[in-house]
Order: structure tokens, then C-alpha cells, then sequence
């Protein structure tokens, strides 16, 4: 899978995809959208039927002119995991051992390990 940013705005998943087919077999062209906006956000990724197909493609559309932009394209890197959703609800965190807070404690020694002295 191969990416490229500076993307114009104008260009369709469709003229993505026909432009890149011409250095191989196109599986699949994505344009990313903004969600509110409904607009390109100016990258995708484009997908191969081969890894010389997509290296072909990164050689020749590096720096290209594609719908009046400059666009620069590389090899997609994997999602590292970080960002772009909604966070996981976990809970409340967990206590450390010798950390709890004992309520309506009358024991003074139990008082000050909590508090530190």
C-alpha cells in the first residue's frame, strides 16, 4: 500500500484510481474525508495488486502533478495505535497497594501512613 499527501481537493477515489492504474493493478484507492466537512482532506492511500506495481507507482508519481497539485507519495507505515478514535473507557483506576483510603478511620498510625508522615 502506498500514500500520498497533497492531494487536491477535486480528485475522486475514481480519477485516483485511474490515474495510478497506469503503473499496475489498482485494488483499491482511498481518499480520506473529513467526517464534518465532507471534503478531502488531501491524502489517501492506494493499494496494489503487487509490491512492484506500487514501487513503480512511488518512482513515478513522486513529485508529479496530479489535477493541478504537487503530490508526494511513499509507502503507507503502519497505524501505530494512537489517535483517531474515540478513547476506551477503562474504569477508574486502580488502587496501588498500601494506597487505600480508609473512611471514618479512627486509627491514627493508618492516618499518617496516608498521609505521609
Amino acid at each position: 500500500m502506498i500514500n500520498f499527501a497533497g492531494l487536491s481537493f477535486y480528485t475522486s477515489e475514481e480519477g485516483l484510481s485511474e490515474a495510478f492504474s497506469q503503473y499496475g493493478q489498482v485494488i483499491e484507492a482511498k481518499v480520506v474525508m473529513d467526517r464534518t466537512s465532507d471534503r478531502s482532506k488531501g491524502f489517501g492511500f492506494v493499494t496494489y495488486a503487487s509490491e512492484d506495481e506500487a514501487e513503480k507507482a512511488v518512482s513515478e508519481m513522486n513529485g508529479k502533478q496530479l489535477n493541478g497539485r504537487v503530490v508526494f507519495v511513499d509507502y503507507a507505515k503502519p497505524r501505530s495505535g494512537f489517535g483517531g478514535g474515540m478513547p476506551i473507557a477503562r474504569g477508574p483506576p486502580e488502587s496501588a497497594p498500601g494506597n487505600e483510603l480508609v473512611l471514618g478511620s479512627d486509627n491514627k498510625q493508618e492516618t499518617s501512613n496516608l498521609l505521609g508522615y
